[in-house]
């Protein structure tokens, strides 16, 4: 992954004048990138093989448009994020896979989503990570208020498929509703305190287990 990074930075200093800290911040931003694309591929992929493909994407992106608004805990490299992510991913989708639980109760469950969504967004987001700061109030602000706002898309959109769907008026799988709830549950609460000390956690597990990476996230 270094070495496609290198390269794409040579480039950018051949066709443009980019200084050492805009090279940094570029670099950091092509890491989380290609690092993200690797996780979905790989979480994906796992998912495919194990027949849980259609819960852990819906989980996944759900998941990720909240996430590139309100960031969120990392773990200490990619490898250790793409292990820990399709770790969650496929854990969720299995249960999401074999949960039994009436629309009401789905509904009911979405409902207690939202509300913890809106008041992690609220108080926590925008998260961001030592190695690149959000230091501008405006732009704190801005990402606080895209952060509410998709949640709020969110559960607009599933309030509107329960009330067609119970009236006859749309055929849906309602798991639908079950599985955005859960990627929106998972990515609020990494904004937290007890995220980030699970995801800390999880990345000393996976470096006792494997080995040490270099920071990147």
């Amino acid at each position: 992954m270094e070495r496609l990074i290198d390269r794409i930075l040579s480039a950018y200093r051949k066709n443009l004048k980019i200084g050492q800290d805009q090279e940094a911040i570029l670099r950091y931003s092509l890491q989380v990138v290609i690092s993200t694309l690797v996780s979905f591929l790989v979480a994906l992929g796992v998912a495919f093989v194990v027949g849980i493909f259609y819960e852990v994407l819906l989980i996944m992106v759900s998941n990720a448009i909240l996430r590139s608004v309100s960031g969120g805990a990392h773990c200490a490299s990619a490898r250790n994020c793409t292990i820990y992510g399709t770790m969650v991913s496929i854990g969720l989708g299995f249960v999401a896979r074999y949960a039994v639980l009436s629309n009401e109760i789905l509904f009911t469950m979405a409902m207690g989503v939202f509300f913890f969504a809106m008041w992690a967004m609220s108080k926590y987001a925008p998260a961001d990570t030592p190695q690149k700061p959000i230091v501008s109030i405006k732009e704190k602000i801005k990402f606080k208020k895209q952060s509410l706002v998709v949640v709020c898309i969110w559960f607009s959109g599933i309030t509107g498929i329960y009330i067609l769907t119970i009236y006859g008026l749309l055929n849906i799988d309602f798991r639908i509703i079950l599985l955005t709830s859960m990627g929106i549950l998972y990515q609020s609460v990494s904004l937290t305190k007890a995220g980030y000390y699970i995801s800390h956690k999880a990345d000393m597990v996976i470096d006792i287990i494997l080995g040490r990476r270099n920071r990147i996230c």
